[in-house]
């Protein structure tokens, strides 16, 4: 089955860096990541986001997500505060539709 380009749901890409007091685990930061958007969309809001954790390496971080709700994943994000009681600051980088300019862009 084909779909039509106009059927197609388009993503972007969001590049993150995440401050912390100490190294976190990579699982423990996209359990985390997911939970906050999660507890700022809803259920409803998380599955029209679609986020999915691309990469994540050291502190420097891929999201996919849908188009429409970019600016609502970023704040998801500026909004986690807290890791396993470790303090984070999480910061978009940059937003891209394809990962290569992205990458290019922001030396990811």
């Amino acid at each position: 089955m084909n779909v039509k380009p106009t059927e197609k749901i388009k993503k972007r890409y969001i590049a993150l860096r995440l401050e912390s007091e100490k190294e976190i685990p990579a699982n423990l930061v996209e359990y985390n990541i997911y939970k906050s958007i999660l507890e700022f969309l809803g259920e409803y809001g998380y599955s029209l986001a679609n986020p999915k954790l691309i990469k994540y390496n050291k502190s420097i971080g891929i999201i996919r997500c849908n188009v429409n709700e970019v600016e609502k994943v970023k704040a998801a994000l500026v909004l986690t505060s807290q890791i396993n009681n470790i303090r984070v600051s999480i910061h978009t980088l940059g937003v891209s539709g394809t990962l290569n300019k992205l990458r290019t862009k922001k030396k990811i």
